[in-house]
């Protein structure tokens, strides 16, 4: 097989998104019972623009230079040079000595490994994988799919007829999820019609994630396209396309038109929808967002873990306007969450500017619980304390 700059582009393309995403095993998203985001969840499409941009510097630098013998790009074009011409039993020995190599290097390593070996031989590869002892079962289950990535790349249908063959595709294995998800993209980027027609009438439970992914691509690249595919769907998988596509629209749409759009989504999906387009809307629009959200009809429970994880976000950067807003905006269930959630942090932290900002607000039911919790802070000044109780008196 020719080594070309291509083949060096492309590969390391894969090697710096799996340095981003391919690592975690994490699920992407929170199940819809907790539909607040983390403070450890990374928004995709800003590792996607990192991943592209590293990419393209990298190319850059290649058709400027050339492959050189030194640097990292020389070490790693070297690398799938030399992997190029192995033998699987040169292969299986190469395997055997990732575990020596430090976390970075056996990372990159193992990728460009099962990359080259995926295209040569990849039943060999994937069968050495089912007996091979040297890779724990994490390193093991992300070889395997670098290995299908690759061979998606050539013979699409060849990899659906090996894993079809091999797995239970309703069986409890949750590395089956991942393995759908890994054939999925790399087929959609080659063809996403193909692809797509197999994901639709896969019967399996576990296409969840490769639904949720090939719909997130979709959705910023061809949002009709991904509207009339969204059509063909139903029950659970239908729930996950029109989770990704609300995501979509709460990034990047004003809220009077992202309640248009969800109004002609199916009413029995509509909520599900608004609460994942919330959840992404109020990132960018945190006290609109915070609005809405103390209207819509849904749990409490759940209606205080949207408003939290807004009101963390926004109390953080700037707590006297958000108690300002809230206090005037929103309703008084409300407000004294809020209250809580962003005067307790801040009292504690800068104590004599929180009381300041509460002297000046009226006496009543809200303000008096920040006034409670407040006036046993001994880092207060007398004076300070003092016109907190000419301001509110007794505790009541």
């Amino acid at each position: 097989m020719k080594f070309t700059i291509s083949i060096v582009i492309t590969l390391f393309a894969g090697v710096i998104m799996g340095l981003f995403l391919g690592s975690n095993d994490s699920e992407s998203k929170p199940p819809l019972e907790n539909p607040v985001s983390s403070k450890s969840e990374i928004k995709r499409t800003n590792l996607r623009s990192q991943s592209e941009a590293a990419t393209q510097r990298l190319g850059r630098e290649l058709m400027e230079n050339g492959i050189q013998t030194d640097g990292v790009f020389g070490k790693i074009a070297a690398q799938i040079q030399r992997y190029q011409t192995m033998s699987d039993s040169e292969f299986e020995t190469e395997v055997a000595l990732l575990s020596t190599l430090r976390n970075s290097d056996r990372y990159i390593s193992s990728y460009l490994l099962f990359t080259a070996w995926g295209e040569k031989n990849p039943h060999a590869a994937l069968e050495y994988l089912e007996r091979d002892e040297t890779l724990t079962g994490g390193n093991r289950d992300h070889a395997k799919r670098v290995v299908y990535k690759s061979w998606t790349a050539q013979n699409p249908d060849l990899v659906i007829e090996n894993l079809e063959n091999n797995s239970d595709l309703n069986e409890g294995n949750r590395a089956l999820r991942y393995d759908i998800a890994t054939i999925s993209n790399e087929w959609m980027k080659r063809d996403r019609e193909a692809a797509f027609d197999w994901l639709k009438n896969l019967d399996s439970e576990y296409k969840g994630r490769a639904i949720s992914q090939f719909f997130s691509v979709l959705a910023q690249e061809n949002m009709p396209e991904a509207m009339e595919k969204l059509n063909q769907l139903e029950g659970n998988t239908y729930n996950e396309a029109v989770k990704e596509i609300a995501e979509y629209w709460g990034e990047t749409m004003d809220w009077k038109v992202i309640e248009s759009q969800i109004s002609a989504l199916p009413e029995s999906t509509q909520e599900i929808a608004k609460r994942e387009a919330l959840t992404h809307y109020s990132r960018e629009n945190p006290y609109e967002a915070t609005a809405v959200i103390s209207e819509m009809d849904m749990p409490d429970d759940e209606k205080y873990r949207l408003i939290k994880a807004v009101s963390d976000k926004i109390g953080s950067d700037n707590p006297s306007g958000t108690l300002d807003w809230a206090l005037s905006n929103v309703g008084e269930k409300y407000q004294s969450f809020i209250a809580d959630r962003v005067f307790r942090p801040w009292s504690k932290q800068s104590p004599t500017e929180a009381a300041n900002w509460l002297i000046s607000q009226p006496d009543d039911k809200v303000t008096r619980r920040m006034y409670n919790k407040i006036q046993q802070n001994e880092s207060i000044p007398e004076t300070v304390k003092n016109n907190l109780k000419a301001h509110f008196g007794d505790t009541k």
